[in-house]
């Protein structure tokens, strides 16, 4: 009885952790840089998605001179080795969301290559 009793409130945790958040309103922390412990907080309501976050980040200049879709936003890995994987800006929060940070959308620019040069050719006298 008392495993049943663990693993139901288990479940019903879970279930809440992905459930939208409820009226009302919430604080969502989130982290710039890891490496230099920069971190703000945005309070959204409930049924707020990640483009809500985003918009007002970059309403706060919380990010510098950044525009909401310079950026993706992520659950906060638990690891510092753990991947940060981009949420869609869609994504209706849930207890989960609760602590993002911040993801660099931009590719890293391709080296620009140089023109190809051809190298001089030394004449030769015809014989």
């Amino acid at each position: 009885e008392t495993s049943v009793s663990v693993a139901a409130a288990a479940a019903a945790r879970e279930a809440a952790a992905q459930a939208p958040l409820p009226a009302g309103e919430h604080e969502v922390s989130v982290t710039i840089d890891a490496a230099l412990d920069l971190a703000t907080a945005v309070r959204v309501p409930g049924g707020a998605t990640v483009a809500d976050v985003k918009e007002r980040l970059a309403a706060e200049h919380s990010l510098g001179d950044v525009r909401a879709a310079d950026f993706s936003l992520a659950i906060a890995p638990s690891s510092p080795l753990a991947p940060a994987v981009p949420l869609a800006d869609s994504t209706v929060l849930t207890r989960a969301h609760l602590r993002l940070q911040t993801v660099n959308d931009q590719a890293p620019a391709a080296p620009k290559e140089e023109p190809a040069v051809a190298a001089p050719v030394a004449a030769t006298p015809a014989e």
